[in-house]
C-alpha cells in the first residue's frame, strides 16, 4: 500500500531564455549610424529615431542610444570641416524650411522659434 502523503519532487522553475542577440557587421552598423544622422538632421526626436530603428533592425534601446551618440559625433565631425559662413548658411536654410512648414501647419510657436534662430544666426537680434 502506497503512502498517500509521499512528498512529490518540487518542479524546477523554467529557466528564462535569453533573447537572441542581434549581431551586425560593420556595414550594417554604419548604415544604422547614417540613418540616425539623417533622422537627426531632419529634426526627429530621439524617441522617434529609436522607434524607427527598433522597427527596422530590431535594436534595443541601449543599442539605439549608442547609434544616436555615434551619429551625433559623426555630424559634429562633418561640421568641423566647414567654414563658419557655410555652417550659418546651412542652418539658415534648415530654419527656413522649418519656418515654412510651421506656417503651413499652423504651428505658430515653431515659426516664432525658427524666426528667432534665423535672426540670431544673422546677428540681427539685440544682445542681452
Amino acid at each position: 500500500m502506497e503512502d498517500a502523503q509521499t512528498p512529490q519532487p518540487a518542479e524546477e522553475a523554467p529557466k528564462k531564455k535569453r533573447k537572441p542577440r542581434n549581431t551586425f557587421n560593420a556595414y550594417e552598423i554604419t548604415e544604422q549610424v547614417d540613418f540616425a544622422a539623417v533622422m537627426i538632421a531632419h529634426g526627429k526626436a530621439p524617441w522617434q529615431i529609436r522607434l524607427e530603428m527598433t522597427e527596422k533592425w530590431g535594436l534595443d534601446r541601449r543599442t539605439c542610444d549608442r547609434r544616436l551618440e555615434h551619429a551625433r559625433v559623426q555630424i559634429a565631425r562633418e561640421y568641423c570641416g566647414y567654414e563658419r559662413q557655410e555652417k550659418v548658411a546651412e542652418l539658415i536654410a534648415a530654419m527656413q524650411t522649418t519656418l515654412d512648414m510651421s506656417v503651413k501647419n499652423g504651428r505658430g510657436s515653431d515659426a516664432i522659434g525658427a524666426v528667432r534662430l534665423i535672426s540670431e544666426l544673422l546677428s540681427l537680434s539685440p544682445k542681452h
